[in-house]
């Protein structure tokens, strides 16, 4: 990235992590992201080190996002059915608190560019020119994989938006899908060819791989608990965290009523669609986005490298938002004239929605102004994450070189510590706190931690 122009290439060829670390990490499949690397290399040549330019960036392109959710839907819905509906699924995307690390968080830029070229993808596919349809729209999904691998699940999107919004035959289908299977080709050629494939390489460090010791069914468990905790944040977003890593979500068994509960929710989200996906085909759509982009990030089919985090569910969260909007919505409008107008009764209650939303998404926003606002707000919301205490101690440290605030440094030992305790093996903490220990002047509990790196 710091190459600008001239980088461009090496981030094409290589995992996204060799930039930063000067290797692919022992993460499952890797990670071939390049687009959104490449676009902060065009910064770089650009602006230079500009944290302005690229918070602005990712604002703009989510601010885009937003209306493509709604250009979208007004090309799916009937002409009759009027803008209610997809001003309200944008409206609350928009405003949702969960996706205030993807829009803060300058690295999950490849979150949005991928939801945004995929609408786009979606919008070009729809009753448009041949050419577009058959050349331009699978361009554009190209770019959406180039962004994040994610995108490969709306392979199985695109077919059930034709079939239930433009009534295509499935043999129309077939055919129009074939550019996009032909181009996700293309895509996992060069996946392979520069960062991997599943099942290329395994980790033994519990921090890239929070299931490492859990047995088979610990682990479906633990990850159907998790789909009811990303739901829950998804309906009630408070309180957030930037980490969810060992062992915040501790390993769970099937006898867990949270666990059951899960399941039964998810069960629900299924069947419901299903039945009423004729009457109602967004809903069937909101719960098939919601699943299938869910699916790549839920641990089942492979390592993602955490439990759970915010950013996973950014693409899974405009299903959500679809099927909360088509659920309430005999509920809130009127037809009047021939419009679909929104009842007096509910403006009130639609403005404190849509106004709490807000206010939470600003409340977070503070958080992530820096490191040490972060992980210091962080290590309260996720008390069992060791890599949260880590990452806060070594900001105490930091502090204090600038300081020399004794205070200051006792905590930061405190934090570190507790990341050890939470983790045992975790060789970060251990060698974070024999810095600590030494600029603390205690050479002997120094010592213990450097050797406790090796064990």
């Amino acid at each position: 990235t710091k190459k600008g122009f001239a980088g461009i290439k090496d981030i094409m060829t290589h995992d996204a992590f060799v930039g930063a670390y000067g290797e692919a990490l022992k993460l499952s499949g890797g990670r071939y992201r390049p687009l959104s690397i490449v676009t902060f290399a065009v910064e770089k040549e650009l602006f230079g080190s500009s944290p302005f330019v690229g918070h602005l960036g990712n604002i703009v392109l989510f601010a885009i996002t937003g209306l493509l959710i709604f250009i979208f839907l007004m090309r799916v819905l009937p002409a009759d059915s009027g803008n209610l509906i997809p001003l309200l699924v944008a409206l609350l995307f928009i405003v949702h608190p969960i996706h205030t690390e993807v829009v803060a968080n300058i690295k999950s830029r490849d979150e949005i560019m991928a939801l945004l070229f995929l609408l786009l993808t979606l919008i070009l596919s729809i009753r448009s020119h041949p050419v577009v349809v058959l050349l331009l729209a699978p361009l554009v999904y190209f770019l959406a994989l180039l962004s994040k691998e994610n995108a490969i699940t709306f392979l199985a999107i695109m077919p059930l938006t034709w079939y239930l919004f433009q009534r295509k035959t499935p043999r129309a289908i077939i055919f129009g899908m074939l550019p996009y299977l032909v181009v996700a080709g293309i895509y996992l050629w060069m996946r392979a060819t520069y960062a991997g494939m599943v099942g290329d390489r395994v980790t033994d460090d519990i921090m890239d791989d929070p299931y490492l010791n859990a047995t088979l069914s610990e682990k479906y468990a633990t990850i159907t608990y998790t789909l009811g905790k990303y739901l829950s944040l998804l309906l009630f977003p408070h309180p957030l965290s930037s980490d969810y890593s060992f062992n915040q979500i501790p390993l769970m068994s099937w006898g867990n009523i949270k666990v059951i509960g899960s399941l039964l929710l998810a069960l629900c989200m299924v069947v419901l669609p299903i039945r009423r996906i004729k009457r109602q085909p967004l809903l069937g759509l909101g719960v098939l986005i919601f699943f299938a982009s869910f699916s790549v990030v839920s641990n089942v089919f492979f390592n993602v490298g955490t439990s759970m985090a915010e950013r996973f569910v950014y693409i899974p969260s405009l299903g959500i938002c679809l099927a909360l909007v088509v659920l309430v919505y005999p509920f809130v409008h009127v037809v009047k004239d021939g419009r679909h107008v929104l009842k007096k009764v509910m403006v009130i209650p639609l403005l404190a929605v849509l106004g709490l939303a807000s206010y939470g998404t600003v409340e977070r926003n503070k958080a992530w102004e820096n490191n040490y606002t972060l992980y210091e707000t962080d290590v309260a919301t996720a008390p069992n994450s060791a890599r949260i205490h880590l990452y806060y101690g070594i900001e105490l440290i930091t502090k204090f070189n600038k300081t020399k605030d004794r205070a200051t440094l006792q905590k930061a030992i405190a934090e570190i510590s507790e990341s050890a305790r939470i983790n045992p093996r975790f060789h970060h903490a251990h060698y974070n706190l024999g810095v600590a220990h030494e600029k603390a002047e205690d050479y002997d509990a120094a010592a213990i931690s450097y050797k406790n790196v090796l064990l």
